[in-house]
Parts: C-alpha cells; structure tokens; sequence
C-alpha cells in the first residue's frame, strides 16, 4: 500500500495512503483555516456559533480558501490514487506554489 509523507513549509503535512486499486485516504494538516469560533476546518455557513461572526467579508474569504485548498487536495489524492508520485521535491515545490496563490488570492 503505497504511502506518502508530504511535508511543507511551517507546520503544514500531508500524508496519502493509497490501496494500489484506485482507492485511498488523506490526512491534511495546516492547509486549510478553522472556524474561529468552532475550530472546525470543515465549519461552513451551518457554524452554530457563527452569530458572533464580526466580519462577514472575512468569513467568506476563508469559505472561499477552503474550498480553493480542497480542490487541490482532492486533485492531490486523485493523483496518488492512478499512481503518480506525489512526493517528488518538484510535485512539492509545485504544490507549495499552488497554496501559496490561494493564500495570496483570499488574503
């Protein structure tokens, strides 16, 4: 079962299991934002604590990173799972590059 440890710049990881036919998992750390009031980085419009949300515009640039950061985790993982090397200091560095214009689009 081929695995890979991608490590980023800061605190930020990924790590891909995959099963070798078509299927696999991934443990994202540091990629996307939480909630400030839940914690969650899976928190979205339903958030029940999102009533003490001071600046909307600001909630919305995270909701929109978030799902810009889970496009390319999806992507990544779908890339690892038809078996390409996902690992490579070239795949990282791209990959690094890509986070970092999401970042700089939804600052």
């Amino acid at each position: 079962m081929p695995k890979y440890n991608i490590n980023l710049t800061g605190t930020r990881s990924i790590i891909i299991e995959t099963d070798g036919a078509g299927d696999g998992s991934m443990t994202a750390i540091g990629l996307r934002e939480a909630c400030p009031d839940c914690g969650s980085v899976d928190c979205e419009r339903t958030c029940p604590k999102q009533a003490s949300w001071d600046d909307a515009q600001e909630q919305e640039a995270r909701l929109l990173y978030n799902a810009a950061v889970h496009g390319v985790e999806s992507f990544l993982l779908a890339l690892a799972c038809l078996g390409a090397k996902v690992d490579t200091p070239k795949f990282t560095k791209a990959l690094e590059t890509a986070l970092d214009q999401i970042a700089e689009r939804y600052d």
